[in-house]
Order: C-alpha cells, then sequence, then structure tokens
C-alpha cells in the first residue's frame, strides 16, 4: 500500500492513465487545492465529503485513504501507518483492489438512507 496522498495518486494516474487535474476534476476540488497541496503539502485532513469524493476518484478505500492523509499531514508516522495496514490486511477479507464505490462512500449511502427514513416514535400504537 502507498503511504501518502500523493502516491495514490501517482498510482492511480500511472494505472488508468488519468492526470492530477482529472483526479481533482472528478473529485470536484478545484486546482488551487491541489496546487497548494503538492507545493506546502496536505496542512490538516479535509472535510469527510472531500476524502469521500477523493476515495471514489482514485478508487481506494477510504480508510486506506485517511490513513495516506493523515501520513501525508504528518499525524501519523508513515512506519506507523505501514504496520497498520500489513495488520488490518490480515485481518480484512482480499478486497478487489480499486473496485467499485469505497467504503465511505456506501457509509455516505447508509447514513443518507437512514435520515431519510420516518423517525420512529418506539411507542405502540393505541387503537380506541
Amino acid at each position: 500500500m502507498s503511504t501518502t496522498f500523493w502516491e495514490l495518486v501517482e498510482s492511480y494516474c500511472d494505472d488508468t492513465g488519468a492526470t492530477e487535474a482529472a483526479v481533482q476534476r472528478k473529485a470536484g476540488l478545484n486546482h488551487g487545492t491541489f496546487t497548494a497541496w503538492r507545493a506546502r503539502g496536505v496542512p490538516a485532513l479535509p472535510k469527510v465529503d472531500v476524502v469521500v469524493a477523493l476515495a471514489d476518484a482514485l478508487k481506494v478505500d477510504y480508510e486506506d485513504l485517511v490513513r495516506a492523509l493523515l501520513v501525508s499531514a504528518e499525524y501519523l508516522p508513515a512506519q506507523v501507518a505501514r504496520a497498520r495496514a500489513d495488520g488490518l490486511a490480515a485481518d480484512r477479507p482480499a478486497l478487489a483492489a480499486r473496485s467499485g464505490r469505497s467504503r465511505g462512500r456506501r457509509l455516505r449511502e447508509e447514513q443518507d438512507a437512514a435520515a431519510t427514513q420516518p423517525p420512529s416514535s418506539g411507542r405502540p400504537s393505541v387503537e380506541g
């Protein structure tokens, strides 16, 4: 697994032939954000919606992207991230590389579905 955000971007671009500009457009980010991240690094974790969009654009698991962003923002040492990723990979079933929706997108869809359900009062109805 790549350990930094830019390694994930470069890996995706190498694998697909996409450009960084295509990735940023696909994720809905402006050019200035990518330029600033490239020049000065990722200063902090982006908002959840941005991370979900990036995970979808890069076709990577949400947690892998968060880990890469934590390393890039220097919140998590690279060697710790690698050790945790190796341990997680052994604990979870193998996932097809870059297939389908990201876990972050699936979680967001589940939250949206739950939010659109009518609230239940939890009380039995009284017929009288």
